[in-house]
């Protein structure tokens, strides 16, 4: 009997790891993150997208946070959808005490340009942040407003179908609009994304991500944390109603 080959997309999820390590080299503060995401769909209109994992600070990033995010989407037509759903994070920092937020959201999505290997998608969502402070129960609020933009597109194939690898790319910048923590002006975070991913089955996709991300921590431009984020993500969509 022969050797039994391993799946295609064991062999992309080696070179993405090894991809993210060698980009966490360039950044003294790392995080992971690990991410499951499911997309499901009720019909034409509505999809529920929901996503939860770990996001684990590495070398000097001295911080363990679990999220879960839940968001209902409303397609309107084939370029926009509006979005609403609330995030929960609880960040243990070790030392320096643990920090729950409430992050709920309203987004507005649409798609342009759409060329023949790739469409290009913009976000624009506005969050109100609770954050909550445990034992004593302090609380702290600010909203900021977030634009993102991002593409993929098919490396071995011209259109993303079961066993394609394709490619990503993403700029996101967040701006401070109020609240307790926008005392450091307007630009609050800049975050600059590379990656690869895989169709594994017209429903389960694989992606691995390197982000590289700016964050003011003070009035000056040299008051800015770096930080390097390696991404892992699963996602899986479900059509409860084909169409």
């Amino acid at each position: 009997m022969g050797m039994r080959k391993n799946p295609v997309w064991v062999k992309y999820l080696f070179i993405i790891i090894l991809l993210g390590n060698a980009f966490h080299l360039f950044s003294q503060n790392r995080e992971l993150r690990i991410i499951y995401q499911e997309t499901i769909h009720f019909n034409e209109k509505w999809s529920l997208l929901s996503d939860g994992g770990l996001y684990q600070g590495l070398k000097d990033a001295e911080w363990t946070r679990w999220g879960i995010r839940g968001s209902m989407t409303y397609k309107k037509s084939d370029r926009i959808s509006l979005d609403g759903g609330l995030m929960i994070n609880h960040v243990n920092k070790y030392g320096n005490g643990n920090e729950i937020e409430f992050r709920p959201h309203q987004s507005f999505r649409f798609l342009y340009p759409i060329l023949p290997r790739m469409s290009f998608r913009h976000r624009l969502r506005v969050e109100e942040r609770i954050f909550i402070y445990p034992p004593e129960g302090n609380s702290d609020f600010n909203t900021r407003l977030r634009y993102r933009v991002s593409t993929r597109w098919g490396i071995n194939k011209r259109v993303i179908y079961p066993k394609t690898l394709y490619g990503l790319a993403s700029a996101e910048f967040n701006v401070n609009l109020f609240g307790d923590k926008s005392d450091f002006g307007f630009f609050q975070r800049g975050r600059y994304g590379m990656g690869l991913g895989y169709q594994i089955s017209t429903a389960l996709s694989l992606e691995g991500t390197y982000f590289y991300q700016l964050t003011r921590t003070g009035l000056t431009e040299t008051e800015e944390d770096k930080l390097g984020i390696f991404q892992i993500a699963l996602k899986h969509t479900l059509r409860i109603i084909k169409y």
